[in-house]
């Protein structure tokens, strides 16, 4: 048994798999290199490289308009990773993974079609697997499901670390996301998580805010952590401007970024409770900046120590 650890949000998922050989893809489209470190396993996943296999799909608990969908059968969560066929109309599932909902641990498995048809992953006599094109939607569904667990949530939002520092800029897709973690990224001082996921946990400490290997447009990543001090939440305008939030407006703002586990009334539950807490111990503020160097720039200046 030959086996991979990666480690997202502090929590260590450890990837096992039998008689395969993981191959990167050479048309991947997120780098997982330094999530994988050593550690302790929190979960499990078991991956195969096999036939699909059958389940009633009477149950279904979401579906994703373009890559996923969800169901439940004799107490176990299945998720489903497809893609759209050009000019057909059926959607090709490439992925089955299920899911124990009160064990630490999953079943993947992927389709040898789905695999060989990718450039480079075909060696002869040995079947392969993408750790990368895996992690992509599956092992997005796989944290977000058992996050909860260790008192964290996906966030939409780029994030950073200023002086040791996090602070996170929640925000709708096009608001400025990624433009603004471009700017942070010219500054050598500054440490950019990401540019369009980050995690946030409650520990002994406090609050954390880690990256994620799944990046915006701008491709930007981290595996470090920081103590969270700051939210921002974006707008676009005509000047640099922060507006101190009450909690019900932060509390509204933050609901709607978040990626909670909505297929599980647990998951439910607990983010809800998760984003109140969060606007109570953390300043938040509404963020309106000019895509320019200066919004960086007055960042700075804002909350110099």
């Amino acid at each position: 048994m030959s086996q991979v650890r990666v480690e997202i949000g502090g929590v260590g998922f450890l990837f096992r798999h039998k008689n395969l050989q993981i191959k990167e893809d050479k048309n991947k489209t997120l780098d997982i290199r330094d999530f994988i470190q050593p550690g302790r396993n929190d979960f499990i996943i078991d991956v195969e490289v096999a036939r699909l296999p059958e389940y009633p799909r009477d149950r279904s608990l979401f579906e994703a308009r373009e890559n996923w969908r969800s169901y439940i059968y004799k107490g176990d969560y299945i998720f489903e990773t497809y893609q759209s066929p050009e000019n057909e109309g059926s959607k090709k599932v490439t992925q089955i993974c299920f899911m124990k909902k009160d064990l630490p641990r999953a079943k993947v498995y992927i389709s040898p079609e789905a695999e060989t048809a990718h450039e480079g992953l075909n060696i002869k006599n040995k079947r392969t697997w993408s750790l990368e094109r895996l992690m992509q939607i599956t092992g997005q569904l796989i944290s977000i499901s058992v996050l909860h667990r260790y008192q964290g949530l996906h966030i939409h939002s780029s994030g950073i670390i200023l002086d040791g520092e996090g602070v996170i800029f929640p925000g709708i897709s096009g608001v400025g996301k990624t433009t603004l973690a471009k700017l942070w990224q010219e500054r050598d001082e500054v440490t950019v998580l990401s540019d369009d996921r980050v995690i946030v946990r409650r520990e002994k400490e406090g609050y954390f805010v880690y990256g994620t290997p799944w990046p915006g447009e701008g491709r930007a990543i981290s595996c470090q952590k920081a103590p969270l001090r700051k939210i921002l939440f974006l707008s676009k305008s005509k000047e640099n401007r922060l507006i101190p939030l009450g909690k019900r407006e932060s509390l509204f703002q933050l609901i709607t970024q978040c990626f909670p586990a909505i297929w599980d009334r647990e998951g439910i539950d607990f983010s809800l409770k998760f984003c109140g807490a969060l606007v109570e111990d953390i300043p938040c503020f509404s963020f309106g900046f000019v895509p320019d160097k200066t919004a960086t720039s007055f960042v700075e200046e804002k909350f110099s120590v």
